[in-house]
């Protein structure tokens, strides 16, 4: 599943000081919330350990995923992160004043989160040159 080319191309030193500041976090949530009558900890402990491991298979998934055959559908996935907003601002949850969360079965969902990745994506294709209605200088075809 994990070709030795991804291992080449991750940043370990970055990999590394993102981990050691994982828990450094967690340990610093433990000696926050620990309370020492109980001998117990609070449930934010276990809630960032889930967290965490929610990242980290998460950076795996992104780490397979060649981010390059999604440039064909950047429009697509860009409308459909802005039809996900406007269904937030008008059928979304009302959380810390605003309306911005949207009901997933048991769990709360926040569409402008996706939108760093979304907005990343289009910039990318419109940079490189195959962004709707661009021309290349090469050949002056537009790719509409």
């Amino acid at each position: 599943m994990l070709e030795n080319r991804l291992y080449r191309h991750v940043d370990w030193p970055m990999v590394v000081a993102i981990v050691l500041l994982c828990a450094i976090g967690i340990t610093m949530t433990y000696s926050a919330t620990y309370d020492p009558v109980t001998g117990l900890a609070g449930p934010q402990v276990s809630r960032q350990i889930w967290a965490l491991g929610i990242g980290v298979l998460a950076f795996l998934v992104t780490l397979t995923v060649d981010y390059r055959r999604f440039s064909n559908s950047t429009l697509w996935i860009f409308l459909g992160f802005l039809a996900l907003l406007v269904y937030a601002l008008l059928f979304g949850i009302v959380g810390g004043g605003a309306r911005r969360w949207i009901g997933v079965g048991p769990l709360t969902l926040q569409p402008s989160e996706f939108g760093r990745i979304v907005v990343a994506l289009a910039l990318a294709t419109l940079f490189t040159g195959r962004g709707i209605g661009t021309r290349t200088p090469a050949s002056g075809r537009c790719w509409c």
